[in-house]
């Protein structure tokens, strides 16, 4: 079995417990394999697949983040900012991807804010 089929068999599995439980928890769950598998694509050269991935984990960071409010699931998004704006870049649409690097750092700076002793 390649590594490709665990991961994407891994997102299907953790996606039907998703389906079933509809918890915070299990979207988070959700959203890392989203992004494993992403970034797996992207190493087999598979460039646009990778990103209808990583926009999947971005969408459930966003909804994580709306649901919980919490300084985790900011930073968590602020990396799924910064992997949307390196794949855009890797496709050459530097003004998209710019947006959302933009993003990624008004999310860090938020959370740098709301960190004590940071």
């Amino acid at each position: 079995m390649y590594s490709w089929q665990i991961i994407f068999r891994n997102c299907s599995c953790v996606w039907r417990v998703y389906e079933q439980t509809k918890t915070i928890s299990s979207l988070r769950e959700l959203s890392i394999s989203y992004d494993r598998m992403g970034d797996h694509l992207t190493t087999l050269g598979q460039t646009e697949e990778a990103g209808e991935y990583y926009q999947k984990a971005l969408d459930a960071r966003i909804q994580i983040y709306e649901q919980t409010k919490a300084i985790s699931s900011l930073r968590s998004l602020s990396v799924s900012y910064e992997k949307m704006g390196d794949h855009l870049t890797t496709l050459e649409q530097t003004e998209e991807a710019g947006e959302y690097y933009h993003k990624s750092f008004d999310a860090r700076k938020q959370v740098y804010e709301h960190t004590p002793n940071a």
